[in-house]
């Protein structure tokens, strides 16, 4: 940042100290000789000063120079109150000017070759302080050349500085402040240059400092807290550098002609937001100019608009990137009018989103066009009776794009390593003539529409296809005449190989192997009696049956076999075969809207990311899902026959998805073995013979990270998930204040995240009988407040915040419960005694266990895995540590002032320690270790003594 109390270096400072006392000292002598001798002074230092300046300027060197001054002593001035200066010369300001016009300027420079040294005394107006005439200036600069203004301080005018017409000229060491409309406005000036300056708290929108002229040089400028903008630029090759822009709304302001990337320049200087000057680039807001605001004239040098009908003619290259911030998009030409002729005479457009731009025109030429790394080339849509002709393309995804476009006429096209060479959509009537396009990815490309002739033309060596046509055109009635090709899936071109038709719609009357990518219809119902009535055998296949059924009665045929490919959808269709649907090593695949009868109607093995959608089956046996992930079923509706087997068998699977469903009449509803991660929820289960859920392996634990939620009865081994009674819902929550036995008969959902049962009175039993509770809001499940023999057991919580409180109890059992996915702590004991903790399952905790001044309690047989504390142990004595496994978490057991406790036989695997003890636990007297008790490391727990590993 420039001080602002700091000349530039390379400039001479005028000594005003010595020259105040050589004044002081002839104060006596005649007025002749006083002027004399303050005009010398000020001629010899000014002389100095400019012959430095001008050889700093000229050599960039430094050098002493002596030489003799000579001045007449009408070229020297003392100036003390406003004025006019007519004259060349050297006016040096002697004290503060303050005036109160309300007019035109208080100093005028109407004369070339004046040096104007402020030595740093101020000129203070009275406003005005509206931005409509009439108007003040500080200083004025009106059509004259090389004008130096040095040291001075501008406050209360309409414009501080005001430079008209004027160039050449030098300002240094201005402090402008609380002016009107502009600090200093260089209006059709050019080549002046503003250094080591200050302009602030300037109220208008003009611009604290506002140029509308070219090749100007801003320098070591401080520009700060001005109403609207900082620095307003009209003109061009104006530079701005070691300066600072701040604290205004918006620091840079460009107009129609200063916008452009390589219009003006900055650098080495700090600004926050800069409007439409895309040569800046700020640290806050950067807003970019719209191209197409520019209105182009006849010759065209500049990406812009063409708004009125006429010839017009481009004379340069245009890269949009000069004239656009290369990460915003638009087009370089835009024409929005009709019955335009524009010659590009062989210059080249490029690095632009469109090329050219036109939409709902007519009669629009475009002539001897070069376009290179565009996005779109040509982009027209809506147009009527076009013209493209003389043209050449490379390097663009879309060369020429045309949309809707009617009557339209290409020719001497050449496009090349292109994406789309020549893409119609939605055209009507094009005749394309003497086009040659090769190396492309697609040498055209027909979309859709009607009308089409090509002729004379030449398109070879594309990837993809020279000439193509997708499902709508690939009948469509064209003109195709002495036109060279070698690809093409158009039904009506004579290229030398057809490539395979575009299969969207593609006819299917008889069972068949589909072989090609796209998409297929069923015309009819097809009836096989073969081993597979439909093969997929690529990616990228569609198949809508139409509602039509696929029956194949062959023994273990299949109606739709899919084995080793990707995104193929199936819709629309009812299958009756032995096996339904069959699909193996498959990834992205859709189905929707099936209904399948047979065996086995759908099996699937080793399948990635697919979802089925209203999905129904009618099956003996079950349906199968193995060794799958990221399945999603939404919709399925499943009717079982024999009830010899299960509605829907999921084997080694993960994050598999079953949403709204209903499965019913079968041995077992859901089989699931090994089948971890997975959500299903939303679904009913009737009339299964054993049991509607039915969970082994890993499928079996809570630890599998499984969830779901259905209406249903029975389950086996699968307690994450909650078979819900549709008539009770929430368990009967109610304060307990006497002994009472509680058993739940019932899976729950607890949603309140409040506190469902308060257990006040002694003697009261909660049994849940194996059932699982599922906190949807978090919450607690039961407090405990001076209740002893107080039992919770045979329990599964999911889901809750502090599960168990207990507090002022003893007799206390807690044993046989399952806790999941715990966001506090599982349980909780508060100065209680003689309390058993036996065989519970803490699986993602917070904490597990958590005893504070707990005395004389079993802590036994419990499994702890995924918790921040596993077990706390706060000043109480006495209790029993025996075969607990506590195990991948931060802390296992942490001890605190608890003492005479006995560990025995537990297995303590924590991250960071698997024990941890503080105060009085620390000490070899403090707990007794009875052995064989497995750590990784343990702190300060020096009572341990017999298990080694915990040493």
């Amino acid at each position: 940042m420039v001080d602002e109390n700091t000349q530039n270096n390379n400039q001479p400072t005028i000594d005003t100290t010595r020259l105040e006392k050589a004044i002081e000292e002839k104060a006596k002598k005649s007025k002749r000789n006083k002027i004399i001798t303050l005009s010398l002074s000020i001629i010899i230092i000014v002389s100095i000063l400019g012959f430095f300046y001008y050889k700093t300027i000229s050599t960039q060197q430094t050098t002493t120079y002596t030489t003799t001054i000579e001045q007449t002593l009408s070229n020297v001035s003392g100036i003390s109150s406003c004025t006019n200066i007519t004259k060349p010369g050297t006016y040096y300001i002697t004290k503060d000017i303050f005036t109160n016009i309300n007019s035109g300027a208080c100093i005028n420079i109407k004369s070339n070759n004046v040096t104007l040294i402020g030595n740093n005394n101020k000129i203070f107006g009275n406003g005005p302080f509206v931005d409509v005439p009439p108007f003040t200036y500080g200083i004025y600069i009106n059509d004259v050349n090389n004008v130096k203004v040095n040291g001075v301080m501008i406050s209360k005018f309409s414009y501080g500085i005001y430079a008209n017409s004027s160039n050449s000229d030098y300002l240094n060491n201005v402090n402008i402040t609380n002016v009107t409309i502009s600090g200093i406005y260089f209006k059709n000036s050019n080549y002046n240059l503003l250094n080591n300056s200050i302009i602030q708290k300037v109220a208008s929108n003009k611009g604290a400092l506002n140029i509308t002229g070219n090749n100007n040089i801003i320098k070591g400028v401080i520009i700060r807290a001005n109403a609207y903008y900082g620095i307003v630029v009209s003109g061009k090759n104006n530079e701005i550098y070691n300066s600072s822009l701040y604290n205004e709304p918006t620091d840079l302001m460009c107009s129609n002609n200063a916008v452009f990337t390589y219009s003006n320049k900055i650098y080495n200087s700090q600004c926050n937001v800069t409007n439409y000057c895309n040569w800046a680039t700020c640290r806050s807001v950067n807003i970019p100019f719209n191209v197409s605001r520019v209105n182009l004239n006849q010759y065209i040098d500049t990406c812009g608009s063409i708004n009125r009908p006429g010839t017009y003619y481009i004379e340069s290259n245009l890269n949009y990137k000069n004239f656009g911030r290369p990460t915003t998009l638009g087009a370089c030409i835009s024409i929005n009018a009709p019955n335009v002729k524009l010659y590009c005479n062989n210059h080249y457009i490029n690095d632009s989103e469109y090329g050219i731009y036109s939409n709902n025109q007519y009669n629009v030429t475009i002539n001897g066009c070069n376009f290179y790394d565009n996005y779109y080339s040509i982009y027209e849509t809506n147009q009527i009776a076009n013209k493209i002709v003389n043209t050449s393309i490379s390097y663009s995804t879309y060369g020429i794009y045309l949309n809707n476009d009617t009557a339209s006429w290409l020719n001497s096209i050449r496009v090349t390593n292109s994406s789309y060479s020549i893409f119609l959509s939605s055209i009507n009537g094009v005749n394309i003539n003497n086009v040659n396009n090769s190396n492309n990815e697609y040498g055209l490309y027909f979309n859709s529409g009607s009308g089409l002739s090509i002729s004379n033309s030449k398109l070879n060596k594309n990837l993809e296809g020279d000439l193509y046509c997708s499902a709508s055109t690939y009948n469509e009635s064209s003109i195709f005449s002495s036109t060279s090709c070698n690809t093409s899936d158009c039904n009506w071109a004579s290229c030398s190989k057809k490539l395979p038709p575009p299969l969207f719609a593609y006819p299917i009357t008889n069972c068949s192997n589909l072989s090609y990518s796209g998409s297929y219809y069923l015309t009819k119902d097809l009836i096989s009696n073969t081993k597979a009535c439909i093969n997929i055998n690529n990616d990228f296949v569609q198949l809508s049956c139409n509602g039509h059924e696929i029956i194949d009665n062959a023994p273990h045929a299949v109606g739709i076999s899919i084995n080793g490919f990707n995104s193929i959808g199936i819709s629309n269709c009812y299958i009756n075969a032995p096996y339904g649907i069959v699909m193996n090593n498959t990834m992205n695949d859709s189905m929707f809207n099936i209904t399948i009868s047979g065996n086995k109607p759908l099996t699937i093995n080793n399948a990635k990311s697919d979802s089925f959608l209203a999905l129904g089956l009618n099956e003996s046996n079950a349906s199968t899902i193995s060794n799958s992930s990221k399945i999603l079923i939404l919709g399925l509706v499943e009717n079982g026959h024999d009830k010899a087997d299960s509605g829907l068998y999921l084997l080694n699977d993960s994050h598999i998805g079953i949403d709204i469903f209903n499965i019913e009449n079968n041995n077992n509803g859901l089989y699931l073995n090994n089948t971890t991660s997975s959500i299903i929820v939303n679904g009913t289960f009737y009339h299964n013979n054993q049991f509607d859920t039915y969970c082994i392996g890993k499928s079996a634990s809570m630890q599998s990270s499984n969830i779901g939620i259905a209406n249903g009865s029975t389950k086996f081994n699968c307690n994450w998930f909650v078979l819900l009674n549709p008539l009770q819902k929430t368990p009967n929550c109610e304060p307990i204040s006497f002994a009472s036995y509680i058993s739940l008969s019932n899976d729950y959902i607890y949603p309140y995240g409040s506190t469902c049962y308060q257990i006040r009175g002694n003697g009261t039993t909660i049994n849940c009988n194996g059932h699982t509770i599922l906190a949807t809001s978090g919450g607690t499940f039961a407090t405990a407040d001076n209740a002893n023999k107080f039992t919770v057991e045979n329990c599964n919580f999911i889901g809750f915040g502090k599960t168990l409180l207990i507090s002022n109890s003893s007799n206390v059992n807690i044993v046989n419960n399952t806790f999941f996915n715990i966001s506090n702590s599982s349980i909780y004991l508060y100065n209680s005694s003689y309390t058993i903790l036996k065989n519970n399952n803490i699986i993602k905790s917070l904490d597990g266990i958590l005893l504070s001044y707990v005395n004389y309690s079993d802590i036994i047989n419990n499994s702890i895995s995924n918790y921040s504390l596993g077990l706390l142990l706060l000043k109480g004595v006495f209790d029993k540590i025996e075969n607990n496994q506590i195990t991948n978490g931060n802390y296992s057991i942490e001890i605190i002032n608890s003492t005479f406790n006995t560990f025995k036989n537990n297995t303590l695997l924590g991250n960071k320690y698997s024990l941890y003890c503080q105060g009085s636990a620390q000490n070899k007297s403090g707990n007794i270790d009875l052995g064989n008790n497995k750590c990784i490391s343990g702190y300060n727990c020096n009572w341990i003594v017999n298990s080694t590993s915990c040493i």
